[in-house]
């Protein structure tokens, strides 16, 4: 008797396994993004799921394409528009406190992506560099 209450759990948790992704696989073919939580982590440490979903919507845009900024960029970008104004490779190696190649390859890296452009764009050195703010509107906006 024991015997088949324990195959009938198996074959339950088989089926409720396999309808579980099944559900995923669905989630996916509408190109949604599914974050599975626990109900005990819900109950029980609802900042840390907070924090998970926040951290991982941050990465998308609200067209839904995936933000691929560094950490670095991220400060860049976030002490630009702090700043207000027109900001230059010292600014960058004060604010990241790293060296010159490092923020020069910050910077561009976000010039190549128009998250950054150069005040005077028909000199060949530049020096000043502002943020797009079409580009940070958008992203607020989500």
């Amino acid at each position: 008797m024991k015997v088949k209450v324990i195959l009938c759990m198996q074959v339950k948790s088989r089926d409720r396994f396999s309808f579980e992704r099944k559900r995923i696989r669905a989630l996916a073919a509408q190109d949604l993004r599914y974050i599975p939580f626990s109900w005990d982590e819900l109950d029980k440490k609802p900042e840390l799921c907070r924090s998970s979903v926040y951290e991982i919507l941050g990465r998308y845009n609200q067209l839904g394409e995936e933000l691929k900024l560094s950490a670095y960029e991220r400060v860049l970008l976030n002490q630009a528009w702090l700043l207000g104004e027109p900001f230059k490779l010292s600014n960058v190696m004060g604010w990241l406190g790293k060296g010159r190649y490092v923020c020069g390859r910050a910077i561009k890296s976000l010039k190549e992506k128009e998250w950054v452009l150069p005040v005077q764009r028909d000199r060949r050195r530049v020096h000043y560099y502002i943020v797009h703010k079409e580009k940070v509107k958008q992203l607020k906006q989500n």
